[in-house]
């Protein structure tokens, strides 16, 4: 089960900013109806509490950063953490785990299902035990990803903490974020909208969405990913 806290990176390749960002689980109680005998209900609103850019920064300088997050009061023994294993993200992923930090990496995909992929503790901790087998790495489509971003922004369950340094920035990016459909395959893509716009931040949030809401059941309504619109723009709902 998804923990309170969830921290999420997004490393950077050469000379781009690693994305972190802090998502908090609130629970709120809505009353029911005795007289229409509808009962109250949990629902799950999501709060990003935390935004930062770590610039022209090495790894293990980066990964300094997330342990002292993980150090914090509210946080420690109650977050999970969550980082974009694409790519540069297995370097960013190898020193959390000689750390003593337990990452979960996730890794996009192209349409299909979701995969959880297991190994050795040895081959994933980097040690000589072999026996036990653990979580790897989650192989998840990227249009799941979207799917959840999707459906939290419309049923109103994003919030984001006043003063936040990369509000505005994170907004941005939310506002370039489009999906494209590939005239020859029909598969649908989703990327910031030009190659100079960034899209760090926006990849933390919809980690966040699909992490909190894979575990956590709701009454909204969900939208099935084959079911949206390719050309989604997550700022008409915020």
């Amino acid at each position: 089960m998804a923990k309170e806290y969830l921290i999420l990176v997004d490393p950077g390749k050469k000379r781009d900013p690693t994305a972190i960002m802090v998502m908090r689980d609130n629970i709120k109680i809505l009353d029911g109806s005795k007289r229409a005998g509808v009962p109250d209900k949990i629902q799950h609103f999501y709060e990003i509490i935390h935004l930062d850019k770590v610039i022209d920064t090495r790894f293990t300088e980066v990964c300094r950063i997330i342990n002292v997050i993980t150090e914090h009061r509210d946080i420690k023994n109650n977050h999970d953490l969550v980082i974009d294993g694409t790519g540069i993200g297995e370097v960013v992923i190898d020193i959390l785990r000689e750390n003593y930090l337990i990452p979960v990496p996730i890794v996009f995909t192209g349409p299909g299902q979701v995969r959880e992929v297991f190994s050795s503790f040895g081959k994933v901790f980097g040690n000589g035990f072999t026996g036990a087998q653990v979580l790897k790495e989650i192989h998840v489509p990227k249009e799941d990803l979207v799917a959840a971003g999707q459906n939290i922004v419309q049923q109103g369950r994003l919030a984001i903490a006043p003063g936040l340094k990369f509000e505005d920035d994170f907004k941005r990016q939310m506002l370039m974020f489009r999906g494209k459909v590939n005239e020859k395959t029909r598969n649908v893509s989703y990327n910031a909208n030009t190659e100079e716009d960034h899209d760090d931040l926006v990849v933390c949030f919809l980690m966040g969405a699909w992490w909190f809401t894979r575990s956590r059941k709701t009454d909204e309504q969900v939208i099935p990913p084959e079911k949206q619109k390719p050309d989604w723009n997550p700022m008409d709902y915020l």
